[in-house]
């Protein structure tokens, strides 16, 4: 059996997430206008350890939900490529675009975010990613820049030696090598989040959840963040609806 290349592999995520964009869009311009308001669609952001298994997670998670999954590499060719920004963008209903341009004012004005733009439209990428929901965003910051309210943030950990051991084999490797790739992939990432988001990638205070992969595995980590998302979406539901009689009351009078 042929093995595709990663050039291949993102080329058909490229497919998958235009297909998804342009379904949606669809799916909304023939809805019709809901009684009552309708509760914020969530994201699940992911950040995690080198080699605690985070993206395997992540696709689990996207397969049993049938959602989109972003990984670091196709967020930062979305944001490369101006015909996919813009496609996405587009996709965007006009109502709530405001949502996107009030956050991006906002990294806007600081100092780290404003002097590079090509951070800028990785954020702005997963902003309009999150914007639209019902999808997995692995890295990047994610976890730092989307809003609490409608995302459900993930953090996956495992202890280093358990990490050292599945790099190694996982890209056949010496562990002293694997010890050094994983040591200088999380430093890298902290960095970034720090250096333009100014948040500790490490805080346990950022994150709703937090799975050690050493002591539970892919398919269970997928179905305990899965059964966190739907409390966190009934959670909203209720609350929506428990504001609605009082929406209304207000229109009557």
């Amino acid at each position: 059996m042929a093995v595709k290349l990663s050039a291949e592999l993102l080329g058909e995520a490229f497919e998958r997430a235009r297909a998804d964009w342009r379904r949606r869009r669809a799916d909304e311009t023939f809805e019709v206008a809901p009684a009552r308001p309708m509760a914020a669609a969530f994201t699940i952001a992911i950040s995690r350890e080198r080699g605690a298994g985070g993206s395997e997670i992540a696709r689990e998670i996207g397969k049993q939900l049938g959602w989109a999954v972003y990984d670091r590499e196709l967020l930062e060719r979305i944001a490369e490529e101006a015909g996919l920004r813009t496609e996405l963008l587009r996709s965007i209903d006009e109502k709530r675009s405001h949502w996107l341009v009030e956050l991006l004012e906002t990294f806007g004005g600081a100092s780290a975010m404003s002097g590079c733009a090509y951070v800028r439209h990785v954020a702005e990428t997963m902003l309009a990613l999150a914007l639209r929901g019902e999808c997995v965003i692995v890295g990047r910051g994610g976890t730092a820049i989307l809003p609490p309210e409608t995302t459900l943030r993930i953090r996956v950990v495992a202890p280093v030696g358990d990490r050292v051991k599945r790099v190694a084999r996982e890209q056949g490797i010496s562990e002293a090598k694997a010890a050094h790739d994983i040591h200088q992939t999380d430093a890298d990432r902290a960095a970034f989040v720090k250096g333009y988001f100014h948040e500790e990638l490490t805080d346990e205070h950022h994150y709703d959840l937090t799975i050690n992969t050493s002591r539970i595995a892919v398919e269970e980590a997928a179905g305990i963040v899965i059964d966190a998302l739907r409390r966190r979406q009934a959670a909203n539901r209720a609350a929506s609806n428990r504001e609605q009689p009082e929406a209304t009351g207000s229109a009557a009078r």
